[in-house]
């Protein structure tokens, strides 16, 4: 029987895990964690509680909740007089399908250890900076796409570490009660763009309008005012925004700088200035690595857009320039609440 095996590394980018048969880099320290399973093609949707690992950032974890999305795709443009005639200015040729994403507990062990960024946030240190108060620290949860799924049967007890699958375990109805207030997690559009073999993928998260965003506080602090949240900045809307790039090139990259643009519909398109990398750091990406980060951005209108591109040097010091997609950004009119979510019995 296959077995899968954990390592542990010192770098973030890597960090993962090796299973017999795959080629995956080698660690100092190797713990089995159970046999592997066959994996299931996109046809087929993995089950609640099922324990897994994850591909690219090699954590261990468990799936709690499906959420199935439209993945927009922009293909890259041909060289072309006709593409460009039919593909108009923001790329080549889009297309749509639907893909299935997994709402997951992380084992809290192995962010610890391979400073996996999992909800992780990067505040401004300006108080004077509204969006400040509205930034959201879940530590251990995240929402994975279906190919980075690993399957396999644990071993361990508990199966992970993380306090939500304790109680999850123990007291189901208190779990789905704090899992109810991350119902800013649910997504419904993924964008995403490749140039040059960079792909960039953008998932956005309505979070909600001023008067009740989710913050820093506690998953039973169901009343911002308790939470030490004011309610009035001006009735703005609210998104997080999660970035994935994924280096497919055959030389190592590093992001050194980025440029924004938001429009708010119907009021007014905002451009930001050149910035220097990407939240404070200008991230080397190896060949075959990801890099992943997320942000917040703020619109005065219910609906609007946002695009950018980023500036990405090569190993011989040349300069590309890495399109991130068009990515639309729509809010609800109610609060979408959280899908119900089984026990997990007869977890694998």
């Amino acid at each position: 029987m296959r077995r899968v095996f954990c390592f542990s590394f010192k770098r973030a980018d890597l960090h993962g895990y090796f299973l017999h048969g795959c080629r995956r880099q080698f660690s100092l320290r190797c713990v089995a964690v159970g046999p592997a399973l066959e994996e299931k093609d996109e046809k087929e949707a993995y089950e609640i509680g099922q324990t897994f690992i994850n591909k690219t950032f090699g954590y261990r974890g468990v799936i709690f909740g499906q959420n199935p999305a439209t993945l927009h795709i922009t293909e890259p443009p041909e060289h072309s007089l006709d593409s460009l005639k039919t593909t108009g200015f923001f790329g080549g040729r889009k297309k749509e399908r639907k893909h299935k994403y997994y709402h997951v507990l992380c084992d809290e062990r192995d962010i610890r250890r391979n400073d996996v960024s999992i909800q992780r946030i990067f505040a401004t240190s300006d108080a004077t900076n509204k969006m400040s108060k509205f930034l959201v620290h879940v530590r251990g949860v995240e929402l994975v796409p279906h190919e980075d799924i690993l399957p396999y049967q644990s071993s361990e007890t508990p199966v992970i570490e993380n306090k939500l699958f304790s109680k999850w375990q123990t007291n189901t109805a208190a779990f789905i009660e704090e899992i109810s207030t991350l119902s800013f997690m649910r997504i419904t559009s993924v964008f995403q763009e490749t140039t040059e073999n960079v792909r960039v993928t953008v998932m956005p998260f309505y979070l909600k309008k001023s008067d009740y965003v989710p913050g820093y506080f506690s998953f039973n602090s169901r009343q911002p005012e308790k939470a030490g949240l004011t309610t009035d900045t001006g009735g703005k809307h609210y998104w997080r925004y999660v970035i994935r790039v994924d280096n497919l090139r055959d030389d190592i990259i590093q992001i050194r700088n980025r440029k924004w643009t938001t429009l708010s519909i119907p009021n007014s398109q905002r451009c930001s200035p050149l910035s220097q990398g990407v939240v404070g750091m200008q991230p080397k990406i190896n060949p075959g690595r990801t890099f992943q980060y997320w942000s917040n951005v703020e619109l005065d209108a219910p609906s609007g857009a946002m695009w950018a591109t980023y500036g990405v040097e090569k190993e011989d010091g040349g300069m590309f320039t890495v399109k991130v997609p068009r990515v639309m950004l729509e809010s609800r009119k109610e609060k979408d609440d959280f899908p119900n979510v089984s026990p997990p019995i007869g977890m694998v």
